[in-house]
């Protein structure tokens, strides 16, 4: 199983504190048969507040190395989970910020609890760079619970959606659960990530609880789909398959 959605670099967001910490995260990812995982801290230039790449392939050496000693047999690639606030292409065009393990896929979040207007043009303005979105954890976001036909739409469009696993299992309240579970229904997630931050909000310990509810909703296959097959053509920066 691959995991593109993860805060574990240490000290450096709103996610592991320490590298103690990462490693124990990074050891129950194991337990549970993770063999990839796709480093994601928060890219976010908001004029107030703001997280970028310093410091980061830092801790990522640190972080290998320290995999190696314990024995942590999982594969780690770098991207970024960026926050777009309207701002998409200044940061395209004057940041650092990653794509998904260097591919042409970029995860893109949006603010959580405001309805918004300018999605469509963000899309647009990924789509003519070659950049192909994905949305993450859309189930959690007020612009698409209280207008899901705009899921819809921009599935057909050709953007992706990233829904976290916990939504699933009801760790992020009824509305999440319920929005999670139509779009699993209705086909349009394209990628199952955990967005684990810590210790206490690690993925990893709910994943083989997911795995047995995906499995008797949506059947083996399609969960394989989910959280392998697509996460393998992303990272060989291939088109994903429509079936």
């Amino acid at each position: 199983m691959i995991d593109i959605h993860t805060h574990i670099i240490f000290d450096l967001d709103d996610g592991s504190s320490t590298i103690e910490e990462s490693i124990a995260i990074l050891k129950s990812a194991y337990e549970v048969g993770i063999t990839d995982i796709i480093l994601t801290p928060h890219y976010i230039d908001d004029g107030k507040n703001s997280y970028n790449n310093d410091g980061v392939e830092e801790r990522v050496t640190l972080l290998k190395n320290r995999m190696q000693e314990e024995g942590i047999d999982i594969k780690i690639y770098l991207g970024n989970e960026v926050r777009d606030y309207g701002n998409i292409v200044d940061i395209l065009e004057k940041t650092d910020a990653k794509t998904l393990a260097d591919t042409k896929y970029m995860l893109v979040e949006f603010p959580m609890n405001n309805e918004i207007n300018y999605i469509e043009n963000s899309i647009y303005e990924l789509k003519i760079r070659n950049i192909v979105p994905i949305i993450a954890h859309p189930e959690r976001c007020y612009c698409f619970t209280k207008n899901y036909r705009l899921i819809k739409e921009l599935a057909g469009e050709g953007v992706y959606f990233q829904v976290n696993s916990g939504s699933i299992i009801g760790r992020h309240g009824n509305e999440a659960k319920k929005i999670a579970k139509k779009m699993l229904k209705d086909g349009l997630v394209h990628f199952l990530a955990t967005d684990t931050h810590s210790m206490k909000r690690n993925g990893y310990l709910d994943w083989e609880e997911v795995i047995k509810l995906l499995d008797k909703k949506i059947g083996r296959y399609m969960r394989k789909k989910l959280t392998i097959y697509n996460q393998r053509a992303l990272l060989i920066n291939e088109d994903l398959k429509k079936y």
